[in-house]
């Protein structure tokens, strides 16, 4: 978690396997388990991947 939320916060992004990883809200609260800042999660979860597929 530490490069994740000190070294490459724009540089990570999120993928699973779902729909064979389980429920989405079991990955989410993965991810709340962190204790990521919000506006790296937010980074995490969504805005690196907008900004690659440019969304």
């Amino acid at each position: 978690m530490t490069a994740l939320a000190r070294q490459l916060p724009d540089q990570i992004l999120f993928g699973s396997v779902y729909p064979s990883c389980g429920p989405l809200t079991d990955l989410r609260r993965i991810v709340a388990s962190w204790d990521l800042p919000p506006h790296i999660e937010r980074k995490y979860l969504r805005d690196n991947a907008a900004r690659v597929l440019g969304l």
